[in-house]
């Protein structure tokens, strides 16, 4: 792309330094592509999302973005359809969430977000970021950021092959599993870890004064550490979810290139459901020790994984509290040197207080 483009736009971004003394919920959009880009968060996803391995992109991840409040105030998109009155606007814009959140007046439990899992409605073409030319990828993402309030990233890593190519989602039915399955090289197995609903539905603050379920955060990093370890596995990472969290395991541990734990005749479609069963059953173990060591206040979220399947990306934001994704391991050096009881990571889950040296130091491996 032409370089004055991208200099212009990043010399706007640059000087806007007003969203740092904003909270994230009352950024407009111009805030949110400034924080990307501010922060480093930009130059972090251009190879998060290209899969850049060693200088090279052994593929690409598709993002998948909930837009912001802001967003949709800026679109004029005050009122939307729910699923109950299909075709008729009248759900109106919940303007006390900072993702764009619409809720029917008749029906609670009738609520649209609209996750971004492509170009535009209906092409299913993924989004990707220029991988040849760094800057017009760059540009990208901060487009992107301009309405983007939550940023996921896809599990599966495509061959680049087929960053073009459409990806009919489930509903379509135009492809099989196993050809969905035959684009993907490796799958980053997981887990999620959520605070516990109370009796009114909400989920309890990892964040209570006093510690009272980090405690219970850190009970379930020792009890998933020491059971990854008995079962010979090293290669993991621990993430601050904003309001709970994940664990990721490398990518190459779910690699079709596996050849030893693999059966000459397996298909993809074989080889990544048998270690999806294997994972989907290892996790009955962890709710059991969970339970046996009597951890409070937080759950596993027990779940099968598929082709398509997505986890907040480092350094976005919570959908409801202003906090974001902390890679843990690489925070604090290593998987057994996690201590939340300490006071020092905290201060990096606020938006404000990270910078491009700081979020550079936080590259994953697993990815």
């Amino acid at each position: 792309m032409d370089s004055s483009i991208y200099h212009n736009v990043t010399n706007i971004l640059r000087s806007n330094k007003e969203y740092m003394s904003k909270e994230p919920k009352l950024w407009s959009c111009f805030d949110y592509s400034s924080y990307l880009y501010n922060a480093g968060v930009a130059d972090y996803y251009y190879d998060l999302f290209n899969c850049i391995v060693d200088g090279k992109s052994i593929g690409f991840r598709c993002p998948s973005i909930d837009v912001s409040k802001s967003w949709a105030v800026d679109k004029r998109m005050l009122i939307h359809n729910c699923k109950f009155h299909k075709g008729v606007k009248h759900s109106k814009l919940d303007m006390n969430r900072p993702t764009a959140t619409w809720v029917c007046p008749e029906r609670s439990d009738a609520i649209t977000q609209i996750p971004h899992r492509h170009t535009y409605a209906g092409s299913h073409i993924p989004i990707t970021f220029d991988v040849n030319d760094k800057n017009a990828g760059i540009v990208e993402i901060l487009k992107r950021g301009n309405e983007a309030r939550i940023w996921h990233a896809e599990m599966s890593i495509f061959k680049n092959e087929f960053r073009f190519e459409k990806t009919y989602p489930e509903g379509d039915n135009e492809t099989t599993m196993q050809e969905k399955w035959e684009r993907i090289t490796s799958h980053n197995l997981f887990m999620e870890f959520d605070t516990k609903e109370d009796s009114t539905g909400e989920r309890k603050d990892i964040m209570t004064e006093g510690d009272l379920v980090i405690r219970e955060a850190q009970k379930v990093i020792n009890i998933v550490n020491q059971m990854l370890w008995k079962a010979g596995i090293e290669a993991y990472e621990w993430f601050f979810s904003g309001g709970g969290l994940y664990i990721i395991l490398h990518r190459k541990l779910n690699d079709i290139s596996q050849k030893n734990n693999r059966k000459s005749e397996w298909t993809n479609l074989a080889w990544f459901n048998n270690s999806i069963y294997k994972w989907t059953k290892w996790q009955l173990e962890v709710i059991a020790n969970m339970k046996k060591d009597k951890v409070r206040f937080i759950d596993l979220d027990y779940k099968k994984q598929f082709v398509r399947i997505f986890l907040k990306a480092p350094f976005s934001i919570h959908r409801k509290w202003d906090r974001n994704v902390l890679p843990l391991t690489q925070f604090f050096g290593s998987n057994e040197a996690i201590d939340l009881s300490s006071s020092e990571w905290r201060k990096y889950i606020i938006p404000k207080n990270i910078n491009p040296k700081f979020v550079n130091s936080m590259r994953s491996e697993i990815y």
